[in-house]
């Protein structure tokens, strides 16, 4: 029986040693190997040994200690890292963060490593000029001092029972991973992956200190209210500090969530080389933006997106060889991941130097399809935004890759649940880029509030664009779009919000009110309000049940007056727009 805090950490703590093996194997071939970087990749392969044996993980300490055997005997120089040992290595450290995931959710997950195994056992056999190492016998898993001790500190305040004798000489610790393991008075069968994550102590000390400043001004205001002091300028003024303790607190609290994109953009350059080898393309990477921060739940549901993007990316939009050559292009393509933030989104842009889209195709496949009438006309923006079509695809043949129509319409439904836009820009021949904005936090957002029909609503910040006075624009009308207005030279549609969400009857003059820009691929419109409130932070709540699929209704929260209101997204609402016009 395993001990679920032990396993916990233990996951967390080999998903970034993996992180870190595949790393330096991308190192090796961009730069090729290092005895420095040998040495590190021993090190994640001996930690990741000792840590497993020591949760009880046998069979994946055995497969470990496998491939620790091939990585010692290219650190000794007694065998040369050849292409399919190196193709090993990267299997080997695909296979265990497989095998990690899995163990997320049942803690006694088996991966099927033996064709693996065999094949890491050949590259030892067929080398003449090493002893091969035996497997670990009699259960015992034999690893360096400072490796369980490392793990041991980290879970210090676990108090297990029934713990097996650890034998301590000056050298080594033998640990009994025969019997059972370390027992835990609390067991699950299941694992949550965000049941933990990894807090600078620098931010807990931030929240401690805030914590205790709250506290005093509390004591300073509740005993002002019980002496009959409240309006005294000390009392109003630990009334204002406190104000500022929560905002800062608030700020604070939010960044324990924030984690770097890097270990994402490591993946998705993993990503880029797996299927440019499968598809003999040569494609270099560029990175940047790898240290800004996003929330750990924005990460989690869009990471999967940026795999679809990359992997549409190498296969339909970098040519071949041969076309790249004949178009006067570099013979190695370039993919650039990067981010960039603001204080309330995060920016982030996949582009290539391909062929761009071809309009034309996509158009004249949408038709056949049936995505949309022949007789349709359509701006290049709404054309780029077919390629969403759930089933759609341009390809001409279905592989392992693409060609089902399922990758971009995932993308585009990602990025709609976490409110956020997603651009498209391209030129035919020159590349693409997609360009994600996403909210930083999904917990607290900035948010305007607005009337409407008697309703008080919240919208994002980040969805508006431009907020108009109605008053000062002349409303014209259309045959397609109804009421218009003229914004800088271009013609948007002016829809009443209430009316798409069903709140009553659309004003009669939309000249009585304000109205809300927001723009998305493909398009902006305008949404008509009654009028605008103020700006609020807002702490979003989700919604559940029937409430939780209502179109443009994307959670709850508390106003300042104490009441609830609704959360409303504005693209999924121009979105719906546009596919009835």
């Amino acid at each position: 029986m395993k001990n679920q805090d032990f396993l916990i950490v233990f996951l967390d703590e080999a998903t970034e040693t993996l992180l870190h093996w595949e790393q330096i194997l991308m190192t090796f071939e961009k730069e090729g190997q290092s005895q420095e970087n040998l040495n590190t990749l021993f090190r994640c392969a001996h930690n990741l040994k000792g840590s497993s044996a020591s949760v009880d993980l046998k069979e994946m300490a055995k497969f470990i200690h496998r491939a620790e055997d091939v990585i010692t005997r290219l650190r000794d120089g007694k065998i040369v890292l050849s292409p399919s040992i190196f193709s090993a290595l990267f299997s080997v450290q695909s296979t265990l963060m497989s095998w990690v995931e899995k163990l997320r959710a049942d803690s006694d997950a088996q991966e099927d490593v033996a064709d693996l195994s065999a094949k890491l056992q050949d590259f030892l056999s067929n080398s003449n000029s090493l002893e091969t190492q035996q497997s670990p016998e009699n259960g015992e898993i034999i690893f360096d001092t400072e490796v369980l001790e490392r793990f041991k500190a980290e879970q210090s305040d676990i108090r297990c029972q029934n713990s097996k004798e650890l034998k301590i000489d000056d050298v080594k610790i033998k640990v009994d991973v025969q019997g059972e393991a370390l027992k835990s008075t609390t067991l699950t069968p299941k694992l949550s992956p965000d049941e933990t994550i990894r807090v600078s102590l620098r931010r807990l000390d931030a929240i401690i200190r805030y914590v205790g400043e709250l506290s005093v001004h509390h004591s300073i205001v509740h005993l002002a209210l019980e002496n009959g002091t409240l309006e005294t300028e000390f009392a109003r003024n630990s009334i204002n500090l406190t104000s500022k303790v929560i905002a800062d607190l608030q700020s604070e609290a939010m960044t324990l969530r924030m984690q770097p994109l890097e270990g994402v953009f490591q993946r998705m350059e993993r990503v880029v080389r797996d299927v440019s080898i499968a598809q003999s393309k040569d494609v270099r990477v560029v990175v940047r933006g790898s240290d800004v921060e996003l929330d750990k739940t924005v990460i989690d549901k869009i990471k999967d997106a940026l795999v679809h993007l990359l992997r549409n990316a190498v296969d339909h939009g970098i040519e071949s060889a041969e076309v790249r050559e004949r178009l006067n292009k570099s013979a190695a393509a370039t993919i650039t991941i990067e981010a960039t933030s603001t204080a309330a989104s995060v920016t982030i842009r996949i582009s290539d130097d391909g062929a761009g889209l071809n309009e034309e195709k996509i158009l004249k496949k949408a038709i056949e399809t049936g995505v949309v009438s022949p007789d349709v006309e359509l701006t290049r923006g709404q054309i780029h935004q077919l390629i969403f079509s759930p089933g759609f695809s341009t390809a001409d043949k279905i592989t392992d890759i693409s060609g089902r129509g399922v990758g971009l319409d995932v993308v585009n439904r990602a990025v709609r649940e976490l409110n956020g836009k997603i651009e498209i820009r391209t030129e035919l021949n020159a590349g693409t880029s997609f360009e994600i904005s996403l909210p930083s936090s999904l917990s607290i957002l900035e948010a305007v509030i607005v009337s409407v029909a008697d309703n008080i609503l919240a919208v994002p910040l980040q969805d508006i664009e431009e907020v108009l006075d109605l008053q000062k624009i002349e409303i014209l009308s259309t045959s397609q779009f109804g009421r218009t207005i003229d914004l800088h030279g271009q013609a948007l549609a002016v829809e009443s919000l209430g009316k798409h969400l069903r709140m009553g009857e659309p004003a009669a003059d939309l000249k009585e009110g304000m109205a809300l820009v927001t723009r998305m691929t493909g398009g902006a419109m305008a949404f008509h309000v009654d009028d605008i409130l103020g700006q609020q932070s807002i702490v979003v709540r989700k919604l559940e049940g029937k409430l939780e699929n209502i179109p443009g209704i994307s959670g709850g929260t508390i106003l300042a007056s104490g009441e609830p209101g609704m959360i409303v997204s504005l693209a999924p609402l121009a979105k719906l727009f546009f596919e009835r016009n």
